[in-house]
């Protein structure tokens, strides 16, 4: 058993995936990048997903951005720019 930031277990990476279990007293299930069982709360919303969870991690996620950004600056700096267009002319509109 592993312990998480939070200071609850789970059991140690897995050498595959393993599916949720159906018991809803138990909502847990493994990330598809670490394979560790988490619970629900560890995997962001994703409404087009049957359990309405994202298959990877928040931990994963935000490491696969990370390196994203840090690989793609060029389109980190356009998507940013575009976002922050798109901020700017909505407070003006709504002046």
């Amino acid at each position: 058993m592993t312990m998480d930031s939070t200071g609850s277990s789970f059991p140690a990476p897995l050498s595959s995936p393993v599916v949720a279990p159906t018991d809803p007293a138990l909502p847990s299930k493994a990330c598809r990048d670490c394979q560790t069982l988490k619970p629900l709360t560890a995997f962001g919303p994703h409404r087009n997903r049957a359990d309405h969870r994202s298959p990877y991690c928040r931990e994963c996620a935000s490491a696969y951005m990370r390196r994203w950004r840090e690989e793609n600056p060029e389109a980190h700096a356009k998507i940013q720019r575009k976002y922050l267009m798109r901020r700017k002319l909505r407070s003006i509109a709504s002046e």
